[in-house]
């Protein structure tokens, strides 16, 4: 799957938890401050994410501040992910 692909379906996915209308990010957007998402939010994102690429962050592995910092580093580790499981 193409990097835009990825970035366009995580961008939809944070409209849907997020229950906001972005049109465009830029990959330095902080989850957390630029685009407001809360704890819950990003729960659910996470799930979302899980079920929209089919396969499962691992808490004990994955560094969840780190991935879900900016939108560019969890477009970025949903690509890895994604060649991962292929």
């Amino acid at each position: 799957m193409q990097k835009d692909m990825i970035k366009k379906r995580v961008l939809d996915l944070i409209n849907q938890e997020s229950g906001r209308s972005y049109k465009g990010l830029e990959e330095s957007c902080s989850m957390e401050h630029d685009l407001c998402m809360d704890s819950l939010e990003m729960v659910g994102l996470q799930i979302a994410i899980e079920d929209e690429f089919r396969f499962e962050f691992d808490p004990m592995n994955d560094d969840f501040e780190k991935c879900f910092a900016t939108y560019g580093n969890l477009c970025t580790y949903v690509e890895e992910k994604i060649r991962e499981t292929r």
